[in-house]
């Protein structure tokens, strides 16, 4: 079971990250999927994406105990029915799951990769570019796409604008770090949501919540 890590950031928040390093039949063979997470898994063409399917879920599997059905709601966000507040992400080799019975939540894992670089023009906003490590550009990059897409999960609304809707305070390169950031949803108004960011070789991970007067940090 390779359970890569557990993270606990307050008592109403869980964090599993897998690494996925089973074979598609080692993962199928010790969850139960419902009817349509089955349907699901197999209208997947690639093995990846099927493996990193079943890797979320066992990640899910590993904060509940059981097995749990992940619904989507229109805009293909993951919800529980019944349940907490749930994001998942994953990236090559790696999956993760944040649950919260307190608020949204979202969470992002990315390897490093030059494409960042590349398209940093669409996501990084002036004040973010001017505080990117003159050294490690690349690494900056990759946490401030991170908090953006943290962001556009914890609010499940994708047609948010990277640079004129989410707004992520400056923050330098270390880890562990936090920040907070400023959400402009055309649908709720302003959002405020707290961030946090690690490094946990090789993945960059970026989780973060929803800041609300009900939300006990």
């Amino acid at each position: 079971m390779p359970l890569f890590k557990r993270i606990k950031p307050n008592p109403h928040t869980s964090i599993v990250l897998w690494q996925i390093a089973e074979s598609e039949g080692e993962l199928m063979s010790e969850i139960n999927l419902s009817k349509s997470d089955e349907s699901r898994y197999h209208s997947f063409t690639k093995e990846l994406k099927r493996k990193e399917f079943l890797a979320v879920r066992h990640s899910v599997k590993n904060i509940f105990g059981e097995t749990r059905q992940l619904l989507y709601n229109s805009e293909g966000k993951p919800f529980l029915e019944n349940g907490p507040h749930i994001s998942v992400s994953h990236t090559k080799g790696f999956a993760g799951v944040i649950v919260s019975s307190k608020q949204a939540v979202g969470i992002d894992l990315e390897l490093e990769r030059e494409q960042i670089a590349r398209i940093a023009p669409k996501f990084i906003r002036p004040a973010e570019e001017k505080s990117l490590h003159a050294k490690e550009t690349l690494a900056h990059l990759t946490h401030y796409w991170g908090a953006k897409e943290c962001l556009v999960k914890i609010t499940g609304n994708r047609k948010l604008d990277f640079i004129k809707q989410l707004h992520v305070q400056p923050f330098d390169l270390k880890h562990p770090q936090e920040t907070t950031a400023l959400i402009q949803n055309n649908d709720k108004g302003p959002q405020q949501a707290q961030l946090f960011f690690d490094y946990l070789h090789p993945v960059y991970l970026t989780y973060g919540w929803e800041n609300t007067a009900a939300a006990i940090l």
